[in-house]
């Protein structure tokens, strides 16, 4: 999935203000259990399948015990994330997967089993390192660099990263004649490598680089007091406002990071530095160290949570400090108050980040109960469901049916509530587009099936069509239909309307009834000019014209059907998801009516509008493939696009080394992992193999598929049908259509 930009901002926001109206604090927690021998680097940790995960991680994460079987069970689950985020780096989902490398890595302390937890994973870690050098996070980079090269044997892999080490060593902190940007830039680097490394060493490097830049800025404020700004240099200023705006926290941040809250303050102490931090945080880390206070932990969080949103100021933390202190303040709550529901909130949130959704599931799930507040249990669903959108987007579907299983206790909650009985079925509807996005559309016929039977809304219904239509279930696909329309009626959705009646033409044809499906289809275009005419607010006028588009085109009216998508583009201008709905579907119409007048519109257009680098990549690509159907002249401009969207991630990269011919047909078959993946090759494949007809055959398996979901399997449903011979019907008689032709494009 494109992953949510920082999705943890919102999480962390609405966190915030619903736990103002709902917190309840206890004022001392269990006390806190001395640590163990370390574990032998040659114990093995424990395989934790994926259906055990979410449990086994739940337990550790709730207990203190550092004893040997719980340190070689933390061990398990490192090694669990760390193979997850392998898998993601391999399939190009770069920030998914360092969020999830980190979350791992961040759950070891100096005594924990960390060479059992990371023997094997060199690859994981590797990865990490190149992102983190690729953004010039130093500290990071080598932290990574150093641990893959400890666990990787191999020769050539070795030099590679002796040899990044040796230029982080020579370039890896700015080059500057400033003492205090010096030490700011050592501060910076020595934190970030002991946010990754957890063992003493880099910790005590950490701290006296964050102190001596404190020290620095604050002999610098003394040397140039009274000198007018206009005399101090920016920069300088600038270094001097951030270590000592964020030097304390940053101190506060490592020590919670490495489970010691009480060290800052020692540190601090002892280089008479106290006076960087409030006495009022000073308590907090105390009582949070010495009385395990979850009054203490939950500020603490809070303080941490507020400056994670503040991340892209110029005086925030470096990448993933604020992160790490509130993640373990978020530990140190839950363990201190697992029962509480406001207690876990925290960690549940910052769970789901950091790529645990089941996880973070289960720990909602576990301390919910019928007397937690429904406002509470709605947020909980919510942030479940994100999670699920998140991880659709990044092709886990198993990970996204353990979180699905974990929420269950909680949906049922919601649904209990007298504010919600019934409840919405929108859980299993977002489950069910997964399943339909990854391939599965048996089990989205399970999960839509559930959906409808509560207060499921019409779009829901028009899903559950589509997918018994796949399915070959016509006579529920005509059920479902039939509610569509009764509740598009009732909401006076007219759009809606014509899109069911649409469906409903292709349903009739399947079931070869000519005459009620050219009925369904009039009905469609009357109902698409209904909502043309009324111009209601709610509907954007886009809308309308892509929905009027796609049915001239079954009409055949290619003038029309042109005229349409350009009036729709011209309405798409001030939304960046309408614009790129428009211009796909002015692309996919061309490839389907072998307009190739239309495919350069479209992609002429997407380079107007900078549109983003992975939709320009498939309206590139079938323009490509439509020319070379057509035996038509090669136009520069998608390739010249494709070479320079090198922004792509995951399979859209893949599919642009294809159409940049750096893969071949065969070769794309074989780069395919998912069964979405596999559809999308198996299509480019047959339109790929010759000029002229595309291979029928190949594509009515295409048509015919699981893969429901993507574009490509309704232009193969449309080319499969178009090879067929099957007619175009005659526009209804005494039909008059509006003026769409007085447009500059065409």
């Amino acid at each position: 999935m494109r992953t949510i930009d920082r999705a943890r901002k919102t999480w962390g926001s609405r966190w915030t203000v619903l736990c103002f109206g709902l917190v309840s604090l206890a004022c001392a927690g269990q006390a806190r259990p001395a640590p163990s021998a370390p574990v032998a680097d040659t114990a093995e940790a424990p395989v934790i399948s994926d259906e055990r995960f979410a449990a086994t991680a739940q337990a550790t994460l709730a207990s203190s015990d550092r004893g040997q079987s719980a340190k070689l069970q933390l061990a398990g689950i490192v090694r669990h994330q760390l193979e997850r985020a392998r898998a993601l780096f391999e399939r190009g989902h770069e920030r998914a997967a360092e969020d999830v490398l980190t979350g791992a890595l961040l759950l070891l302390q100096a005594d924990d089993a960390v060479v059992p937890a990371l023997r094997g994973q060199s690859e994981a870690l590797l990865q990490g390192a190149h992102r983190a050098a690729r953004i010039g996070d130093s500290g990071r980079a080598e932290a990574l660099y150093r641990r893959a090269r400890e666990f990787d044997s191999r020769p050539s892999v070795r030099a590679d990263i002796d040899e990044h080490l040796g230029a982080i060593a020579k370039f890896g902190l700015a080059q500057t004649d400033s003492p205090l940007k010096k030490f700011g830039e050592k501060a910076r680097h020595d934190l970030s490598f002991s946010l990754i490394e957890p063992s003493p060493a880099p910790l005590a490097n950490a701290e006296a680089a964050v102190v001596a830049w404190i020290q620095a800025a604050v002999s610098h404020v003394s040397a140039t007091e009274g000198e007018s700004m206009e005399d101090e240099d920016r920069e300088e200023a600038m270094e001097t406002y951030r270590a000592i705006r964020t030097g304390a926290p940053a101190l506060m941040a490592l020590s919670l990071r490495h489970s010691q809250p009480g060290r800052v303050v020692a540190t601090l102490k002892e280089h008479d530095l106290s006076r960087a931090l409030p006495e009022d945080i000073r308590r907090l880390l105390v009582d949070a160290e010495k009385r395990n206070a979850p009054r203490a932990w939950l500020s603490l969080f809070q303080l941490l949570d507020e400056a994670r949103r503040r991340e892209d100021e110029p005086q925030a933390l470096p990448q993933y400090a604020a992160d790490a202190g509130a993640l373990w303040a978020a530990i140190g709550l839950y363990r201190a108050s697992s029962s509480e529901f406001e207690h876990v909130m925290p960690i549940a949130m910052l769970l789901a980040e950091f790529g645990m959704p089941e996880v973070s599931a289960r720990v909602l799930a576990q301390a919910a109960t019928s007397e937690t507040a429904v406002e509470a249990v709605a947020w909980s669903v919510s942030l479940v469901m994100r999670c699920l959108l998140e991880l659709g987007e990044t092709e886990q579907i198993e990970a996204a049916r353990q979180a699905f299983a974990e929420a269950r206790p909680l949906v049922t909650l919601l649904e209990a509530s007298p504010s919600t009985a019934r409840g919405s079925g929108a859980p299993h509807d977002v489950m069910a587009a997964l399943e339909i996005r990854a391939g599965y559309p048996e089990r989205a016929l399970t999960l839509l099936r559930v959906a409808t039977g509560k207060r499921a809304p019409a779009e829901t219904w028009l899903r559950l069509a589509e997918v018994a239509r796949q399915q070959g279930d016509l006579t529920l696909a005509r059920q479902a239909l039939g509610q569509v329309l009764e509740r598009s009626q009732k909401s006076g959705d007219v759009l809606l309307e014509a899109r069911a009646a649409e469906l409903s033409y292709e349903v009739e044809l399947q079931q070869k009834d000519v005459a009620r499906a050219e009925a369904a289809l009039e009905t469609a275009l009357r109902r698409t000019l209904t909502a043309h005419e009324m111009k209601l607010a709610e509907i954007p006028e886009s809308a309308t014209y892509r929905q009027l588009g796609r049915i001239l085109e079954r009409y055949g009216l290619v003038r029309e059907t042109r005229a349409s998508f350009e009036r729709a583009l011209e309405s798409s201008r001030a939304s960046a998801e309408e614009l790129a709905m428009t211009l796909t579907d002015m692309a996919r119409s061309a490839l389907t009516s072998g307009d190739l007048r239309l495919a350069r519109r479209a992609t002429e257009a997407a380079q107007q509008f900078s549109l983003p680098s992975e939709d320009l990549v498939y309206i590139a690509l079938w323009q490509t493939l439509l020319e070379k159907r057509l035996a038509e002249q090669h136009d520069p401009l998608p390739g010249r696009l494709l070479t320079e969207a090198t922004d792509v991630e995951g399979w859209p990269a893949t599919l642009r080394q294809f159409a940049l011919g750096q893969l071949d047909a065969a070769a794309l078959g074989q780069a395919a992992r998912t069964t979405a993946e596999r559809a999308e090759a198996a299509f480019y494949q047959a339109l790929a193999l010759q000029a002229g007809a595309p291979q029928t055959a190949e594509l009515e398996k295409v048509a015919r598929g699981p893969a429901i979901d993507l574009v490509e399997v309704r232009i193969a449903q449309d080319l499969v049908a178009a090879a067929a011979g099957r007619p175009k019907p005659a526009l209804p008689a005494g039909l008059t259509l509006p003026d769409l032709t007085q447009t500059s494009a065409f």
